[in-house]
Protein backbone atom coordinates (compact mmCIF):
# COMPACT_ATOMS: atom_id res chain seq x y z
CA UNK A 1 0.00 0.00 0.00
CA UNK A 2 1.17 3.41 -1.05
CA UNK A 3 2.12 6.67 1.63
CA UNK A 4 -1.03 8.18 0.14
CA UNK A 5 -3.48 5.07 0.68
CA UNK A 6 -2.53 4.78 3.84
CA UNK A 7 -2.98 8.23 4.74
CA UNK A 8 -6.45 8.04 3.58
CA UNK A 9 -7.08 4.68 5.19
CA UNK A 10 -5.86 5.99 8.66
CA UNK A 11 -8.09 9.03 8.03
CA UNK A 12 -11.10 6.83 7.48
CA UNK A 13 -10.61 5.03 10.59
CA UNK A 14 -10.44 8.08 12.60
CA UNK A 15 -13.33 9.73 11.04
CA UNK A 16 -15.33 11.35 13.53
CA UNK A 17 -12.67 11.45 15.95
CA UNK A 18 -9.73 13.82 17.90
CA UNK A 19 -6.54 14.03 19.11
CA UNK A 20 -6.77 14.26 22.73
CA UNK A 21 -3.46 15.29 25.00
CA UNK A 22 -3.41 13.37 28.14
CA UNK A 23 -0.93 16.14 29.72
CA UNK A 24 -2.58 19.30 27.75
CA UNK A 25 -0.38 20.92 25.49
CA UNK A 26 -0.93 24.20 27.07
CA UNK A 27 0.46 22.92 30.11
CA UNK A 28 3.86 21.90 27.94
CA UNK A 29 2.43 18.34 26.64
CA UNK A 30 4.35 16.80 23.83
CA UNK A 31 2.42 15.92 20.98
CA UNK A 32 3.84 12.17 20.62
CA UNK A 33 2.36 8.79 21.16
CA UNK A 34 2.63 8.42 24.99
CA UNK A 35 0.64 11.58 25.09
CA UNK A 36 -2.15 11.46 22.37
CA UNK A 37 -5.14 9.37 22.48
CA UNK A 38 -7.69 9.03 19.67
CA UNK A 39 -11.01 9.26 20.77
CA UNK A 40 -14.42 10.50 19.37
CA UNK A 41 -15.28 14.08 18.43
CA UNK A 42 -18.53 13.96 20.51
CA UNK A 43 -16.69 12.58 23.73
CA UNK A 44 -13.44 15.42 23.40
CA UNK A 45 -15.74 18.03 23.45
CA UNK A 46 -17.87 17.04 26.48
CA UNK A 47 -14.52 16.43 27.96
CA UNK A 48 -13.42 19.71 27.65
CA UNK A 49 -16.88 21.16 28.14
CA UNK A 50 -16.64 19.62 31.86
CA UNK A 51 -13.27 19.57 32.88
CA UNK A 52 -11.57 22.63 29.72
CA UNK A 53 -7.34 21.76 31.06
CA UNK A 54 -7.69 21.08 34.92
CA UNK A 55 -5.32 18.86 36.00
CA UNK A 56 -6.74 15.18 36.94
CA UNK A 57 -6.21 16.40 40.32
CA UNK A 58 -8.94 18.94 39.99
CA UNK A 59 -10.93 16.82 37.88
CA UNK A 60 -10.48 14.21 40.82
CA UNK A 61 -12.34 16.75 43.45
CA UNK A 62 -14.89 18.02 41.10
CA UNK A 63 -16.00 13.93 40.42
CA UNK A 64 -15.89 13.14 44.47
CA UNK A 65 -17.25 16.09 45.34
CA UNK A 66 -20.40 16.20 42.71
CA UNK A 67 -20.89 13.05 41.00
CA UNK A 68 -19.68 9.98 42.53
CA UNK A 69 -21.35 8.32 44.74
CA UNK A 70 -20.47 8.26 48.53
CA UNK A 71 -19.04 5.05 48.85
CA UNK A 72 -16.31 5.68 46.02
CA UNK A 73 -13.41 8.08 45.68
CA UNK A 74 -11.39 8.96 42.65
CA UNK A 75 -7.81 9.10 43.87
CA UNK A 76 -5.21 10.27 41.01
CA UNK A 77 -1.88 8.88 41.75
CA UNK A 78 0.90 8.72 39.83
CA UNK A 79 1.55 5.57 38.19
CA UNK A 80 5.06 4.87 40.24
CA UNK A 81 3.32 5.11 43.79
CA UNK A 82 0.27 3.19 42.21
CA UNK A 83 2.66 0.76 41.74
CA UNK A 84 4.73 0.29 44.64
CA UNK A 85 0.88 0.47 46.46
CA UNK A 86 -0.28 -2.61 44.48
CA UNK A 87 2.88 -4.23 44.70
CA UNK A 88 2.21 -4.24 48.78
CA UNK A 89 -1.43 -4.98 48.59
CA UNK A 90 -0.43 -8.24 46.40
CA UNK A 91 2.22 -8.90 48.20
CA UNK A 92 0.08 -9.59 51.52
CA UNK A 93 -2.55 -11.58 49.01
CA UNK A 94 -5.62 -10.25 51.25
CA UNK A 95 -6.98 -7.98 48.48
CA UNK A 96 -7.71 -8.79 44.80
CA UNK A 97 -7.63 -6.44 41.68
CA UNK A 98 -8.76 -6.39 38.36
CA UNK A 99 -6.51 -3.95 36.98
CA UNK A 100 -8.36 -3.53 33.75
CA UNK A 101 -11.68 -3.02 35.62
CA UNK A 102 -9.97 0.25 37.43
CA UNK A 103 -9.32 0.94 33.77
CA UNK A 104 -5.65 0.60 33.73
CA UNK A 105 -3.88 -1.23 30.87
CA UNK A 106 -0.09 -2.29 30.50
CA UNK A 107 0.37 0.48 28.82
CA UNK A 108 0.27 2.95 31.77
CA UNK A 109 2.79 0.39 33.31
CA UNK A 110 4.71 -0.06 30.39
CA UNK A 111 5.06 4.02 29.30
CA UNK A 112 5.70 4.88 33.16
CA UNK A 113 8.49 3.64 35.16
CA UNK A 114 11.90 2.52 35.18
CA UNK A 115 12.75 -1.50 33.19
CA UNK A 116 12.85 -2.69 36.67
CA UNK A 117 9.09 -1.50 37.55
CA UNK A 118 7.74 -2.96 34.46
CA UNK A 119 9.09 -6.41 34.70
CA UNK A 120 7.94 -6.89 37.77
CA UNK A 121 4.76 -6.02 36.56
CA UNK A 122 4.99 -8.68 33.69
CA UNK A 123 6.32 -11.03 36.31
CA UNK A 124 2.86 -10.30 38.67
CA UNK A 125 0.81 -10.73 35.55
CA UNK A 126 2.52 -13.86 34.65
CA UNK A 127 2.05 -15.07 38.49
CA UNK A 128 -1.39 -14.04 37.86
CA UNK A 129 -2.12 -15.87 34.70
CA UNK A 130 -0.14 -19.09 35.83
CA UNK A 131 -2.35 -19.32 39.00
CA UNK A 132 -5.01 -18.85 36.76
CA UNK A 133 -4.56 -21.88 34.26
CA UNK A 134 -3.48 -24.13 37.65
CA UNK A 135 -7.47 -23.39 38.97
CA UNK A 136 -8.60 -24.43 35.26
CA UNK A 137 -6.43 -27.85 35.14
CA UNK A 138 -7.80 -28.03 38.67
CA UNK A 139 -11.53 -28.31 37.85
CA UNK A 140 -13.16 -31.45 37.32
CA UNK A 141 -13.63 -31.94 33.19
CA UNK A 142 -16.49 -33.70 31.95
CA UNK A 143 -15.16 -36.12 29.07
CA UNK A 144 -18.22 -37.95 28.57
CA UNK A 145 -20.03 -34.51 26.68
CA UNK A 146 -20.66 -35.84 23.40
CA UNK A 147 -19.58 -33.45 19.99
CA UNK A 148 -21.41 -32.41 17.57
CA UNK A 149 -20.61 -33.71 13.44
CA UNK A 150 -20.81 -31.00 11.03
CA UNK A 151 -22.99 -32.50 8.32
Amino acid sequence: MSTNNKSKAKRKQNRGKNKHHRHPASKGGKTKDGNIVVVKVIEHRAYHLLHDSRSPLEVAATLNTTWLPLRTVLVPIEVAKLRAVLKSLLSLHEIELDLEELGLTEDHFRYHGSDEERGWYREEDARLKAEEVAKRKAEPRDYKKKRGRKK
